[in-house]
Parts: C-alpha cells; structure tokens; sequence
C-alpha cells in the first residue's frame, strides 16, 4: 500500500506540474488537493482566480 497525500494547491502551473510528476512517480496516492479560498472575494486565495 502506498502511502497517502494531501497536496497544497493553488491552481498554478507549478502546482498542476507537482500533481504531475507526483502522480507519474507512483509512490504516492493523491487524496486530495487543498486549495485556500478567499471566500468574500470567491477566488482562489493565491491567484485571484474564481
């Protein structure tokens, strides 16, 4: 059994390639992604993105 992992997301390309390369090297299952949301703005807190 693999271990398990949240991954901090916030919706850039960095964390899109994290999810990537993490998911490629199977050694881990992705349980989740967690993102921070400014929810008086409604956007992802850090890109501004709805």
């Amino acid at each position: 059994m693999k271990p398990q992992a949240l991954l901090a997301w916030s919706s850039g390309k960095d964390s899109a390639w994290a999810l990537h390369q993490l998911r490629h090297q199977n050694e881990v299952e992705i349980v989740g992604l967690l993102t921070t949301f400014n929810e008086a703005a409604g956007r992802v807190a850090m890109h501004g993105v709805r």
